[in-house]
């Protein structure tokens, strides 16, 4: 897209950018060169099927170049286009929020089932982002009410863009602060029927592996310390107190690393209540339940 034309249609845009995507080793060229287009024509993606010999008007053109420049150098599609879809809704995202992946489905997937047929729920969000899972839970769980906690400040300004967007400010209370320091002061210790989180678990040594896109996140919501299992450590030291007696936890993990996980855990004095698989076969959420003595 190089010369000044009025003959680009959407078909060829398409074509071109698809190709030029396939090139540069973009995943999914076709379907990311739509959803660009589909934003800078401000379309739905699935009428551009519909309109594929349109002529692209010059502005919009312009647009859309600037939208390939930004996927050409690796910016997440997601940062691109502002948004990201989880569990059926869209979610604002930003560059100081961790994006939303479909593996994390499953992490509020089986915290529903925890939920399911009970009322008045307390929840609390542990490292929430942009807010997906609290809002989520929130929506699916009308009974319920969530703590959404963050140490950005930043992620927490995205989060109550989305629990607006969504219509949950009654059930969903953000929080900043490092982990369950930002519930310091709210007088629920003993208190929490849940405690969700999807905690940074990367360990270090694996960046070098990483794709560009994934270096474009937030580094404190990426890498869980030398070994990945820093935030474990804490969720089970530090989150145990704020537990009611029969309370649980449910947490996103390292495929790899469920067994370090669980050893955490049952070390901190927790019983393994379940590890659940994701759609690719890989044990993907541990839950796990406090033991308390005495």
């Amino acid at each position: 897209m190089q010369k000044e034309t009025n003959e680009w249609t959407i078909a060829s845009t398409l074509s071109w950018t698809s190709n030029y995507f396939a090139r540069s080793r973009i995943a999914r060229p076709r379907l990311e060169a739509e959803l660009l287009l589909s934003h800078a024509l401000h379309l739905p993606r699935l009428e551009l099927t519909l309109k594929l010999n349109e002529v692209i008007p010059p502005k919009d053109l312009h647009r859309y170049r600037s939208l390939i420049s930004a996927r050409k150098s690796r910016k997440p599609i997601a940062y691109i286009l502002g948004e990201q879809e989880f569990m059926g809704m869209r979610f604002r995202v930003n560059e100081h929020t961790l994006i939303p992946r479909p593996e994390t489905e499953h992490l509020v997937e089986e915290t529903l089932q925890l939920i399911k047929g009970k009322t008045g729920l307390l929840l609390a969000d542990i490292g929430t982002g942009c807010g997906n899972i609290a809002v989520s839970l929130a929506k699916s769980a009308a009974g319920c009410r969530v703590y959404a906690t963050d140490i950005s400040r930043e992620a927490l300004a995205v989060t109550h863009e989305n629990i607006s967007a969504h219509g949950c400010a009654a059930q969903v209370l953000t929080k900043l602060g490092d982990l369950f320091a930002a519930l310091s002061q709210e007088h629920v210790h003993n208190k929490l029927d849940i405690i969700i989180s999807n905690p940074p678990y990367i360990a270090l040594d694996e960046e070098p592996s990483l794709e560009p896109e994934v270096l474009c996140e937030p580094r404190h919501a990426l890498f869980g310390g030398a070994d990945g299992l820093d935030f474990y450590r804490r969720i089970a030291r530090e989150g145990k107190p704020f537990l009611k007696n029969d309370g649980v936890m449910a947490l996103e993990m390292h495929s790899g690393k469920s067994g370090l996980i669980g050893g955490i855990f049952l070390g901190e004095g927790f019983e393994i209540i379940k590890i659940t698989k994701d759609y690719a076969g890989l044990d993907r959420v541990i839950i796990v339940k406090a033991i308390h003595h005495g």
